[in-house]
């Protein structure tokens, strides 16, 4: 029972030792000043657009379609 708290113990401390000493600064880190502004870039791409469902309507009855009602959205 205690065998293994130590070797759990052990490993804690070796994996924590290794990660402390991989620190190495500030080399090659590069750092700038950033401010706000406005993108404006306009991308002309061929592209094809296919519907995600479609669906078939069908009436009880024959006839024509003199008038349909909808707006966008």
């Amino acid at each position: 029972m205690r065998r293994p708290m130590v070797l759990a113990g052990a490993v804690t401390v070796l994996v924590a030792l290794s990660a402390a000493s991989c620190g190495g600064g500030d080399e090659g880190i590069a750092t700038a000043e950033v401010s706000r502004a406005d993108v404006v870039e306009i991308v002309d791409a061929p592209a094809s657009v296919v519907a995600r469902a479609a669906a078939t309507m069908t009436a009880p009855a024959e006839g024509t379609l003199a008038r349909l009602a909808v707006s966008a959205g």
